[in-house]
C-alpha cells in the first residue's frame, strides 16, 4: 500500500471514537470488510487481516472493552475465539435471523447506523477494513468488499453526506470508488484524516500550477515558432527584390525595413520597431509591402516563362 493510504489510516486510528454505538458502527465494518468466520474444532472463530498495528489495538480494545474478549495476534492477523463468538457476531450484526435460521448479512444493518456520527464511523471502519487512497495519477479512494448488497449500501452512505460514488466489479469483488479530488477531499475529512486532506490540496495546487506552466511553454512555443516562420517568409521576399532588383531601387523606408529584416532573422514585430523608433503597425506594413513587391516579381516571372 503507497505512503499517503498508510498514512491516512494512521491518522484516522489516532482519533477517538466518541460513542458507544460508534465503536459498534466501526468494529462491525471492520469485521465485515476484513474479517472471515470459520468453523473448526475449537469452535466458531472470527479471524480479521489487519494492514498495522494501530489497528489491530483499536480492534483489541473494542473487543475488550464490549466482550471481554481479548483477541490473539498472528502476523497480521486477530483471531478471536470462545464460546460467545455467536453471540458477538449476532450483535455486530453479521450474524442475522433470516427465515428460522442463522445467516450472514450480506448488507449494513440499518439499526447500526441510525445516527449520522455512526455512518461516518462505519465508514472509517470500512475503510480501514478494506479501503485505500491514492495520488498517483489521479485522486482516488476506493473500498473492496465482498457482496453487491454491502457495496450498495456502503455507497448509499457516502452519498447521504454528498459524497459521489460508484461501484464497478473487479476480481470477483465489488469496488466503491470516489475519483475526483474534491470527493476524496470530503470523504478523507469525514473520516478524521485532516493532515491527508491538507495534502491532497497541496497536489492539487502543485498540479494546477504545473498544468499553468505547461500551457505558458506551450503558447511561447508556438508563438517562437509563429515569428520564425514568418521571418523566414520575409527574408526570402527580401531575396527575391535584392536578386530581381536590388535593394537600391526600394524608397529609404523600405529599403531600412529589409535590411533590419535581413540582418535581424529572429527578431519579433516589437523588437524591429524598437530597432527603427518605429510603431509595430508600421514594422507589419512595410513587411507586407515589400512581400507585395516579391509576390509581383514572381508572377511576372513566370509569365514569362
Amino acid at each position: 500500500m503507497n505512503n499517503y493510504s498508510v498514512s491516512a489510516k494512521n491518522e484516522i486510528l489516532r482519533n477517538n471514537l466518541e460513542y458507544d454505538c460508534c465503536r459498534l458502527a466501526f468494529l462491525s465494518a471492520v469485521v465485515h470488510t476484513a474479517g472471515s468466520v470459520f468453523f473448526s474444532t475449537e469452535g466458531l472463530r472470527i479471524e480479521i487481516l489487519c494492514e498495522s498495528e494501530m489497528l489491530k489495538e483499536k480492534i483489541s480494545e473494542i473487543f475488550a472493552e464490549f466482550y471481554g474478549v481479548v483477541p490473539t495476534s498472528a502476523g497480521k492477523h486477530l483471531t478471536v475465539l470462545g464460546e460467545n463468538v455467536t453471540e458477538i457476531l449476532y450483535d455486530l450484526m453479521i450474524f442475522g435471523v433470516i427465515g428460522e435460521e442463522t445467516a450472514v448479512v450480506a448488507g449494513i444493518a440499518d439499526t447500526l447506523i441510525e445516527e449520522e456520527h455512526c455512518k461516518s464511523s462505519y465508514i472509517k471502519g470500512a475503510f480501514l477494513g478494506s479501503g485505500s487512497v491514492s495520488l498517483k495519477t489521479g485522486y482516488h479512494l476506493e473500498f473492496t468488499l465482498s457482496s453487491v448488497d454491502m457495496a450498495n449500501d456502503l455507497s448509499a452512505i457516502l452519498n447521504y453526506f454528498g459524497i459521489n460514488s460508484k461501484i464497478i466489479t473487479h476480481n470477483g469483488k465489488y469496488v466503491v470508488y470516489v475519483k475526483d479530488n474534491v470527493s476524496v477531499s470530503d470523504c478523507l475529512a469525514l473520516m478524521g484524516a485532516n493532515s491527508a486532506v491538507l495534502a491532497l490540496n497541496n497536489e492539487v495546487a502543485l498540479r494546477d500550477i504545473r498544468k499553468q506552466s505547461n500551457r505558458v511553454n506551450n503558447c511561447d512555443y508556438a508563438n517562437i515558432n509563429k515569428t520564425v516562420n514568418a521571418s523566414v517568409r520575409q527574408i526570402l521576399d527580401i531575396r527575391i527584390i535584392e536578386k530581381k532588383l536590388g535593394l537600391s531601387s526600394l524608397n529609404p523606408k523600405l529599403r531600412e525595413m529589409a535590411v533590419a529584416r535581413t540582418d535581424n532573422p529572429d527578431a519579433t514585430f516589437a523588437d524591429l520597431a524598437l530597432m527603427l523608433s518605429i510603431p509595430k503597425s508600421t514594422v507589419k506594413n512595410r513587411l507586407n509591402k515589400l512581400s507585395e513587391i516579391a509576390s509581383q516579381l514572381k508572377e511576372k516571372g513566370d509569365n514569362n516563362g
